[in-house]
């Protein structure tokens, strides 16, 4: 399996507007803390399925406590493990950042807040595949709808509003609704085709001269 930095087809699936629906009916602060929730849960669940089992009845790499318990650590191990690539590790890590900005800020604050809004601006910014469809979900419900002036789409060379544009039409935690969903949407496209690590079986040299080996051992039951 090779790391994956593409975003699914573009347009929103079943299962992604089912995503958008569930964080819009959070408040702002709790749409971001559900959203990385769900990504986590979801980063675990790979991981997991990557690794042989643990042999211990203790997992003592993922579970409670472990090394590999904390959002970032699963970002990084994730990573590591080749089952996402660099754009998708930058857009988690900006996630996870948005995540625990908003858990110390006030209980009203919105993601128009600068302190917010930035994370947001810099998910969007970090990931061009990710960006691409954003903007075509954008194209598909706004201006293919008559709700953003199809001159707002012309007056960029490659098709793509500007997002300070888009603003007077919308709210970033519209924005961010969107964004939330096809990383998720994304994810659990990656989740579907992981492949368990096979172990690697050593083989016993007789003589390390001659070169001379057995055939290789048989892995314990």
């Amino acid at each position: 399996m090779e790391p994956s930095d593409s975003p699914p087809p573009h347009g929103q699936k079943p299962h992604a507007t089912q995503t958008v629906l569930r964080l819009t009916e959070e408040s702002d602060r709790g749409c971001v803390i559900v959203c990385a929730a769900i990504a986590d849960d979801i980063l675990n669940s790979c991981i997991r399925a990557r690794l042989t089992p643990s042999m211990e009845k203790r997992d003592s790499l993922l579970g409670p406590n472990a090394p590999a318990a904390t959002f970032s650590m699963r970002i990084e191990l994730a990573h590591r493990l080749g089952i996402v690539g660099p754009n998708m590790r930058r857009s988690l890590h900006i996630l996870r950042s948005l995540r625990n900005k908003c858990a110390h800020v006030a209980a009203r604050a919105t993601l128009d807040n600068q302190q917010l809004s930035g994370f947001i601006r810099a998910l969007l910014n970090c990931n061009p595949l990710l960006a691409d469809s954003f903007w075509h979900v954008v194209k598909r419900e706004f201006v293919d709808t008559h709700k953003i002036p199809p001159l707002l789409i012309a007056t960029f060379p490659d098709g793509n509003p500007n997002i300070d544009k888009l603003l007077h039409l919308t709210k970033w935690r519209d924005v961010f609704n969107v964004l939330g969903s096809l990383l998720i949407d994304h994810l659990e496209e990656i989740a579907e085709e992981v492949i368990r690590l096979e172990p690697i079986h050593n083989c016993i040299y007789l003589d390390s001269r001659l070169g001379k080996r057995l055939a290789p051992m048989k892995p314990e039951s």
